[in-house]
Formats: C-alpha cells, structure tokens, sequence
C-alpha cells in the first residue's frame, strides 16, 4: 500500500489544485495506520470558492478519504463555530496534522489552532451547566434502567 502522505498529496493535487491550505491528520498524520485506517484531509480552497462548505467521502489508490473541504470565508465560521461549541475538532486537526501545503497561509493556521487548544474552551454559563448536568443525568438513568 503506497504512502498515506503521498496518497493525500496526490489526492489534493488532482482534486483540489486550487487549495490553499491541506493537512493530513489523524493516525495517517500520527504514524499510527491500521488496515482499516483512512486519511483524514482538512483543504481550505482559495479564490471564487469562498463560501463552499462539505465533507467528501471518497477513495483514491485503496485509500478512504474524508476530506472536510471549505472556502476561505467558511472555514473561519466553522473553526469559530467550533470554539463557540467547545469542540474544536478542525483546530485540532490544524493543529496536530500534517501540512501537505507548503506555504504562509497553512503554517499561520497551523500555529492559530495551537494557541486555541491549550486556551481551552470558553466557561460555560449557569444555564448551559444545569442543562448538561439535566442530560447527564438523564442518560445515567436511562443507563441504568435497561
């Protein structure tokens, strides 16, 4: 099997010649590949693609791959989104993967979403804390009713 590193480059190279930024993340990025292991492909498109916003499933040389494509515009909404959720799943993923992009605009990512993690998420209100403790609690019953 060729190269997770290579197969996402390639992949970026023919699919999104366009894209301004492209990393490679999770155990493709941290050498941790399984058989059944996929390769996880954050692109930031540039140009007249700024208000594109999807997850592509697909596969390229035996490879699966889920490629969380954005334009410009859409990826600043989603990594604030993010923050604002307390799930900051694409800054991790700036964070921790591989650049298959080699320019200023995907280490300047890449170093945002490492201030963003160790800050940690925003606290949470009264309202939001007694509506999370009300689910939990919910779920511990329902856990242990069946």
């Amino acid at each position: 099997m060729m190269d997770p590193y290579a197969v996402a480059r390639e992949f970026v190279d023919q699919r999104y010649p366009d894209a301004q930024v492209a990393i490679l993340d999770g155990s493709a990025a941290s050498g941790a590949v399984t058989p059944t292991s996929d390769l996880d492909i954050l692109i930031v498109l540039s140009g007249d693609s700024a208000d594109v916003s999807y997850v592509e499933t697909t596969t390229h040389r035996q490879w699966l791959i889920e490629a969380f494509v954005y334009g410009s515009a859409r990826a600043r909404e989603w990594f604030q989104r993010g923050h604002d959720e307390r799930r900051p799943v694409l800054d991790s993923l700036a964070a921790n993967g591989l650049a298959i992009s080699k320019n200023e605009e995907t280490v300047a990512l890449a170093k945002e979403a490492r201030e963003v993690i160790p800050a940690g998420p925003k606290p949470l209100g009264a309202e939001e804390l007694d509506l999370r403790r009300y689910k939990l609690s919910a779920w511990i019953d329902d856990l242990e009713g069946s």
